[in-house]
């Protein structure tokens, strides 16, 4: 919010938000992968949750690209080849090694928790999956409750993806 404030002093205020939305958008691959990640720490890695995800990606604006190139990131995404019994946490810190920004690693931690339903969110400490990216991203206690807070902000209708 500072750098559009600032923009907008010095008349520049589009191209701080245009170079923000390409950044976000530039994530959106990392965020596809954190999500795979979930679906295999939950035993749901298959197509069906895929297909479950491009709707919760086509649902929140920052994470919708046009529709086939959700479709084909997320294709790309499950279908990539990982090791017989991947290991979700050493996996994780290579996602955390593309988010070298804390903020973009919180970003990542309010949109899984978006995806999940609201009356778990509160409970994050007891999400599995949670936990991981605590230790992997290195988020407080106190900044992943402030990140149920602003999942909540999310509309409620928001396809969930899972089981």
């Amino acid at each position: 919010a500072q750098d559009i404030f600032r923009g907008a002093g010095q008349r520049r205020a589009m191209a701080v938000l245009t170079d923000k939305a390409l950044r976000l958008r530039g994530l959106v691959p990392v965020i596809a992968e954190t999500f795979a990640l979930r679906a295999i720490s939950r035993g749901c890695h298959d197509d069906e949750h895929r297909h479950e995800l491009k709707s919760f990606f086509l649902s929140i604006p920052e994470l919708a690209l046009r529709p086939d190139e959700i479709e084909a990131l997320l294709y790309r995404t499950f279908r990539k080849q990982r090791p017989a019994h991947a290991n979700v946490y050493t996996e994780l810190l290579g996602v955390a090694q593309e988010l070298p920004d804390p903020l973009d690693r919180y970003w990542v931690a309010v949109y899984v928790l978006v995806a999940e339903p609201g009356a778990q969110r509160p409970n994050w400490r007891v999400i599995p999956f949670a936990g991981l990216l605590q230790q992997v991203f290195h988020l407080t206690d106190e900044s992943l409750d402030t990140a149920v807070m602003d999942a909540t902000v999310f509309p409620a209708n928001i396809p969930k993806p899972g089981r």
